[in-house]
Order: C-alpha cells, then sequence, then structure tokens
C-alpha cells in the first residue's frame, strides 16, 4: 500500500518529536533528506521506516520498566 504525502509528513513528525526537535519545515525537509533510498522506499511504501519503529518500540519497553 503506498501511502500520501501527508502520511509521510506525518511519520516524519513522529520521529522529530521522538528526537525532541521542532517541528518546523526546514527540520522536515532536512529529515526527509537525510532519508537514504531503502528508507525512502520503506516510507513510501509502509508509512514507517523500521529503525524508527524499533527504536519506538524499544523506547516504550524502556519506559515501561
Amino acid at each position: 500500500m503506498n501511502y500520501t504525502g501527508k502520511d509521510m509528513i506525518d511519520a516524519i513528525v513522529r520521529r522529530l518529536n521522538d528526537e525532541d526537535k521542532r517541528c518546523y519545515d526546514s527540520a522536515i525537509v532536512a529529515k526527509l533528506a537525510s532519508l537514504n533510498r531503502y528508507e525512502l522506499s520503506q516510507l513510501t511504501t509502509f508509512g514507517e521506516v523500521d529503525k524508527w519503529l524499533s527504536e519506538r518500540n524499544n523506547k516504550e519497553k524502556a519506559n515501561a520498566l
């Protein structure tokens, strides 16, 4: 399933929030520009980057303990 541009931006905003960065347009563009082709493919195909998702899950596990 391919995701819309809004879905991709929402995923990038979630990542910036995870990194405690402000979600300005320039930060969103910079994060998008920093993605390699595999991460960009994951973002457009699945709506999330695997690495980001696993880091978020590990952080939630650590906070639950």
